[in-house]
This record gives structure tokens, C-alpha cells and sequence, in this order.
């Protein structure tokens, strides 16, 4: 009788480099042959794959970097960046499930650095390697390095090493653990279901802390409402990668537009789900729901206000949008968006006069339009500064 003691892994590992240039984050098939290698990478991917014993992709090892010239957090986003747009191209290629996917970081590539000039032949190299040893701080790091000998070694460095520490790295291990059967007689019960330790080439040196993307929450106001004499403010928080729940709330009382018979009053909430192509910006599109009280006049014969002041309008819809980090500091930036929905409204009408009295009351209609224009500055919670651990 045969029994399982232990498993056993046939396994094939290969692997790619993406590179970048500098400040961007999409994927270019034409810089740096990176078309070409990625055809043959998934070539030689599929044909493992069609093997009999090679059945499965076990293992999605993806590390992106950056070079470390700029601020951490440009330098943080970009990296992210990079990764969700070969991450994405990848599995248009590919069948892997999320399950395989291991991911790591180098946002601030210095081992890359530092590997890089202990094989070169730069007479200053050992001047450059102490003193990023000996300087914790990376702001001040950078700014040493800069006048290292008067800034030759930098330009050196952004010439010749930091255009390699620009990539994206792809392992991926193809394979099938299969079980390792055996007589039943001489067999310990402690050996069953023993794994059996397989060392692979995994070719990519593993974080001593997995790195965890991080989801920035933002504060806004929207420049639009501000100019219509709206008070206003939106929070919005992440829940998953690439969604998050934005909850924005307007507010406007006792405001007339330089005469009485011209206000748009009203108290607004609109919360939206919203889903980005990439992680925490970008383009977007999301759905809203709108609750809305109100009391306007355009200068007419007549003020409108929901009814009794206590009746809102109730609706929805969806929208898209653009939202942006500054480069030269992400947690500031700026989003672009618009919306319409479908809402039902009571509301009763006056004629447009201090104190005027009712024209109709409890008038019931069901409209349809744009419900959201927004140009906001955003302050984003998360970036982190530079220094210390990445």
C-alpha cells in the first residue's frame, strides 16, 4: 500500500526587468527594449505552462523602484505607480491568480546605489559609499552627495546608475507540487504530510518587512462652491485598492447675491463611491447619492424652497474625475470632476419678495442633470516624509 509522506516541487523560475524613464510611471514597450523582452518573458512563460508536469504559476514576485534623486514622496508615488502599470499589462498577458502575487518596494532604490558603486571604478566611490553609511537622514544625504567634489560624482550617478535603479523587476516560478508516495511498511507516523524544503532561484532579494502600499486619505474643499458662497468640505478615505468612499458636505445660510431676490441657499451631502484606475489617483469614476435642502431665486417672479423647509431632494447618480498629487509636494494637489443624477423634489414656490407669499405649494417633480462640478484643492493624509525606514 502506498502512502503519502511528504511533498515534492518541480518548479521553473524566470524573470524580467521593466525599465523606466526618468518622472514617468507608465509602461513604455519602446524605451530600453522593453517590448521585446516582455514577449519573450511571456513566451517563455506560456510554453512552461504547456508543459505536462508545469502546469501552474506558484509564485508572482513584483519589486518596483525608483531612482533616489527628488523628494521621498514623489519618489513613493512614483514607485507605486510603476507598479500598478505593469502589474496591470502583466495580467492582460498572463493568468495568475491574486493568491501568488508577492509584492515589494524599493522606493528610494540606495541598496541599488550602493551595490552599483562598489563594482565601479569612480576614484570617488569610497568618499560617496561613507558618507551614505554615516547619513541617516536622506534629505540631508542627497544634499551632501550633490556637493560631493562639486557635484561631478552626482552627475555621474544620474547619468550612469540612477537610470538602472528605474525598473520594475518580475519573478515568476511555474510548477506543480506534486506528493511523494512510499511503501507503507518502515514509515514513521511523524514523517507524514512532512514538507519536503525545495530552494528555488528566486533572484530577487526579499524585504526584511513586507512593504504595504499605502492608501492616502484626503481633506477637500471645492473652489466652485467657495465662488457660489458655499462653505464646503469632502473627506475622502480609501476601503480597497483603487476604491474609496468620498464624503463631501455643503453648507450655505442667510447668503443673497448682492440683492435679495438672487440666493442659492442650501445644505448638500453627496457621499460617493469611487473606483481609480490606479491606486489613490488618477482618472475615476464612482457613484453618488444626493440629499439636498434648498432655497433659491434667480432674480424672476419667484423663490423656490423645498417644502416646508423640511422636504430634500433625494437622488443619485455617477460621475468621474481626475484627481492629482504636486510633484514637489504630494500632500497637496488638486481634483477635477463632474457629475449628473436623477432626483425627486417637493418643494413649494413664493413669489421672489422680502417675505413673500405662496404661489403653489407642495409641487412634485422628478429631474434629471448635472448635479456636481468641482475643481478642489486636496491635502493628503499618508505621504510620508523623507527619511528614515522605507
Amino acid at each position: 500500500m502506498l502512502i503519502c509522506t511528504g511533498l515534492s516541487a518541480q518548479v521553473s523560475t524566470d524573470s524580467l526587468t521593466i525599465y523606466f524613464k526618468v518622472n514617468h510611471y507608465d509602461y513604455d514597450p519602446s524605451f530600453r527594449g522593453n517590448g521585446q523582452r516582455m514577449d519573450e518573458f511571456v513566451q517563455k512563460v506560456r510554453n512552461v505552462q504547456s508543459l505536462p508536469d508545469f502546469t501552474n504559476i506558484l509564485v508572482v514576485n513584483l519589486e518596483s523602484s525608483s531612482s533616489p534623486e527628488g523628494s521621498f514622496e514623489f519618489n513613493e508615488s512614483l514607485a507605486l505607480k510603476r507598479f500598478d502599470s505593469v502589474e496591470k499589462y502583466l495580467r492582460s498577458r498572463l493568468d495568475f491568480a491574486d493568491s501568488t502575487v508577492v509584492e515589494s518596494h524599493a522606493l528610494e532604490d540606495w541598496d541599488g546605489v550602493v551595490r552599483m558603486l562598489r563594482d565601479s571604478d569612480y576614484d570617488w566611490k569610497d568618499e560617496a559609499l561613507q558618507l551614505i553609511s554615516e547619513e541617516a537622514d536622506l534629505d540631508q544625504r542627497e544634499a551632501m552627495l550633490r556637493e560631493l567634489r562639486g557635484g561631478q560624482p552626482w552627475n555621474q550617478m544620474l547619468q550612469e546608475i540612477f537610470p538602472d535603479l528605474r525598473k520594475f523587476t518580475i519573478v515568476i516560478r511555474c510548477g506543480m507540487v506534486v506528493p511523494i508516495l512510499e511503501e507503507e511498511e518502515d514509515i514513521v507516523p511523524e514523517q507524514l504530510f512532512q514538507e519536503e524544503s525545495v530552494i528555488l532561484d528566486t533572484q530577487v532579494e526579499a524585504p526584511a518587512v513586507a512593504y504595504k502600499p499605502k492608501r492616502i486619505s484626503k481633506l477637500k474643499t471645492n473652489l466652485v462652491g467657495l465662488g457660489m458662497g458655499h462653505a464646503n468640505l469632502a473627506y475622502e478615505f480609501p476601503i480597497a485598492k483603487h476604491w474609496s468612499i468620498s464624503l463631501p458636505f455643503y453648507y450655505s445660510g442667510g447668503f443673497d447675491y448682492f440683492k435679495s431676490t438672487i440666493k442659492f441657499r442650501g445644505i448638500v451631502f453627496q457621499p460617493e463611491l469611487r473606483y481609480y484606475l490606479r491606486d489613490n489617483d488618477g482618472f475615476y469614476a464612482g457613484a453618488h447619492f444626493g440629499l439636498g435642502w434648498y432655497n433659491f431665486a434667480l432674480d424672476g417672479e419667484w423663490r423656490i424652497q423645498d417644502h416646508m423647509g423640511k422636504t430634500p431632494s433625494i437622488g443619485g447618480g455617477i460621475g468621474c474625475g481626475y484627481s492629482l498629487q504636486f510633484p514637489s509636494n504630494p500632500r497637496w494637489g488638486m481634483e477635477f470632476a463632474v457629475g449628473a443624477g436623477v432626483y425627486h423634489s417637493k418643494y413649494d414656490v413664493f413669489y421672489n419678495e422680502p417675505n413673500g407669499p405662496y404661489h403653489r405649494v407642495g409641487v412634485e417633480r422628478t429631474w434629471f442633470g448635472i448635479d456636481n462640478a468641482a475643481i478642489s484643492f486636496t491635502y493628503n493624509f499618508g505621504a510620508a516624509k523623507k527619511g528614515g525606514k522605507k
